[in-house]
């Protein structure tokens, strides 16, 4: 984690201390916040196929459409496109 995300967490976490000392202080007592984060991670991750309409979902599911793929090729294509703006 690089420092300007290890502070931005503390300060999360500050805000929450100042409002509730006690809920900061149960967190820490919080043993698997890799398995939380991964969880979040899922959650937010099955919030995009909320806009799929129900062929595309189903070609997700029964592994005729390649979900990452698709992302990964949409990535090429902004990071190709930010490049050859003016000012970048």
């Amino acid at each position: 984690m690089a420092d300007d995300q290890r502070e931005a967490l503390k300060e999360i976490l500050r805000g929450y201390g100042r409002q509730d000392a006690t809920m900061l202080s149960n967190l820490q007592q919080v043993e698997n916040w890799q398995a939380i984060a991964v969880q979040e991670q899922n959650r937010r991750a099955t919030r995009i196929v909320e806009a799929l309409d129900e062929a595309t979902l189903s070609a997700i599911a029964d592994g005729s459409f390649d979900m990452a793929a698709a992302c990964r090729d949409v990535l090429e294509e902004l990071r190709a496109t930010s490049k050859r703006r003016p000012g970048r």
